[in-house]
């Protein structure tokens, strides 16, 4: 009899256990979801979105460069014209010689008939023949005189120079240093093209591209994030 009361006992301890449980559980998630409601509510914000289309041409000179980072300056010598050797080459030229002419002198005689009693004045004439002068001077009772004139009977050719041969050094290309100048050069720089003036929308090749804009400042476009 004693046996059977302590199991009826225990039996119903463990039954008691049994239906404390479930409620034991439940309780702890009631408890714990508005935890998990809190921390998604903590955890999530909102942010509005500004969507602009813009127009890429084809052509850069139609677009704006925005940098995104900005870069150094750097010296950079360019070169304007390189330096260039001396290109020569030897040639043999012929020199013609160099002359003049100068006369060459003779004499022979002459007459000259002239008419001191003449009624008629007459000038004194030359002949270099004498028949032909005495004819004259007894036709109008002349006076004849003899003499020795000095003419040019040729020419002669006088050298200044001789002629001759020389080889030459002939230069085709003269040498020349380098020549350049120093510019700014932004190394580093990172940027990209957007937009630019509202008259050159549309025109010519391109394509339009996305631009999103969020509250927090982070820019997206149709190709990824920037």
């Amino acid at each position: 009899m004693k046996l059977l009361t302590v199991l009826a006992v225990a039996a119903s301890l463990f039954s008691l256990q049994v239906l404390a449980k479930p409620a034991d559980e439940n309780a702890a998630a009631v408890h714990n979801e508005p935890e998990v409601q809190k921390e998604e509510t903590h955890q999530g914000s909102l942010r509005s979105v500004t969507t602009t289309n813009m127009w890429i041409s084809n052509d850069n000179k139609n677009n704006t460069w925005v940098i995104d980072v900005e870069g150094t300056p750097v010296e950079k010598y360019v070169v304007d014209s390189p330096a260039r050797k001396e290109i020569s080459h030897m040639e043999t030229i012929y020199h013609e010689a160099v002359t003049h002419q100068e006369p060459v002198y003779a004499t022979r005689p002459v007459w000259y008939v002239s008419f001191p009693y003449a009624t008629t004045v007459y000038p004194t004439e030359t002949y270099y023949d004498y028949n032909e002068a005495l004819s004259v001077a007894g036709a109008r009772d002349g006076n004849i005189e003899e003499g020795v004139e000095e003419y040019i009977s040729s020419y002669t050719t006088v050298v200044d120079r001789a002629a001759y041969s020389e080889t030459v050094k002939v230069i085709d290309q003269t040498a020349r240093k380098e020549q350049g100048h120093y510019e700014t050069e932004i190394v580093g720089e990172i940027g990209h093209w957007e937009q630019g003036k509202k008259d050159k929308i549309g025109k010519g090749g391109g394509k339009y591209q996305s631009k999103m804009t969020r509250s927090g400042g982070e820019e997206e476009t149709a190709e990824g994030k920037k």
